[in-house]
């Protein structure tokens, strides 16, 4: 017997000693209900079909247990016996679903990264599209569904591993170039230690101490950090004047910068004067950095 509710709800009461199936897929299951639910139906109550002659329409009296893994591959979701691969009607089509579970059972199985559903997705798109039993359709299309998901998480972590791969051999592409920097710098003179030009730092900004700026090489079009320049408390050096020139630094000490991925050197000054810039040094306008 069944009443219409006003919200478009159907309301089922089953006559005394009759029960009632309803198929799962129409049944949406909420957070934490699962918990409640039996795992296996009593043994007095017949299962839906139980006992219709295999050459009849109905449902074949022999069962199968269905598993198939779920994302994460770690939990296993078995169906009623009665409600899966035992409840399609066509035995050629039950066993062509039955392997398929088994190819994605084992597929399950290999490492997430190497899981290729493809294949498998295909083999249930025919059953899905092409085959004459509806029920064995509407299993085949519940399963694409879940395949789908799968692959696409696959695919989620395998961009995840090229996109690491690819920062990291940048990485090691930026501090070869930064090791041969030396090498393409103009030529340094004698009583200077290192040469370049001058720039604040959003790194150290002005009033912070220690009271360090940025020394850029622009030669070649393309502006590089070959190191901060850090001005001793005590020094004499008339600093803010050459803010945006070329300088040449002779430093009482270097070290390298502490805490950095990748550190470049910190040259205390002595002394910094303005120098001529070299003829491939590019013009362009002071920045922070």
């Amino acid at each position: 017997m069944i009443g219409r509710e006003p919200d478009g709800f159907l309301r089922i009461k089953p006559p005394k000693g009759v029960t009632v199936w309803i198929h799962r897929q129409f049944v949406q299951m909420l957070p934490g209900s699962a918990a409640s639910l039996p795992t296996t139906g009593r043994s007095d109550i017949p299962s839906p079909g139980a006992g219709a002659s295999k050459g009849g329409k109905g449902v074949p009296a022999d069962t199968e247990k269905a598993s198939l893994g779920t994302a994460a591959g770690a939990v296993s979701v078995e169906g009623r016996p009665s409600s899966a691969l035992a409840a399609i009607a066509d035995p050629t089509l039950r066993e062509t679903l039955r392997g398929l579970d088994a190819r994605a059972e084992a597929e399950l199985k290999k490492p997430v990264e190497q899981r290729n559903f493809r294949p498998l997705i295909g083999e249930y798109e025919k059953v899905a599209s092409g085959a004459s039993d509806e029920t064995g359709r509407r299993y085949a299309r519940a399963r694409l569904d879940q395949l789908r998901y799968m692959a696409k998480v696959v695919e989620t972590l395998q961009e995840l591993r090229r996109m690491n791969e690819k920062a990291e051999s940048q990485r090691r592409r930026f501090l070869e170039e930064r090791a041969e920097l030396g090498s393409k710098l103009p030529p340094i003179p004698s009583d200077i230690d290192v040469q370049g030009e001058l720039r604040t730092s959003a790194l150290y900004p002005p009033g912070s101490q220690p009271r360090r700026f940025r020394l850029v090489d622009a030669s070649g079009g393309r502006e590089r950090t070959i190191g901060y320049v850090e001005i001793p408390p005590d020094a004499k050096i008339a600093v803010n004047d050459l803010v945006g020139r070329y300088v040449g630094v002779r430093a009482s000490k270097k070290r390298l910068q502490a805490g950095a991925i990748n550190p470049v050197p910190i040259y205390v000054a002595e002394d910094i004067v303005p120098l001529q810039p070299p003829k491939t040094a590019a013009a362009v306008s002071p920045g922070e950095h």
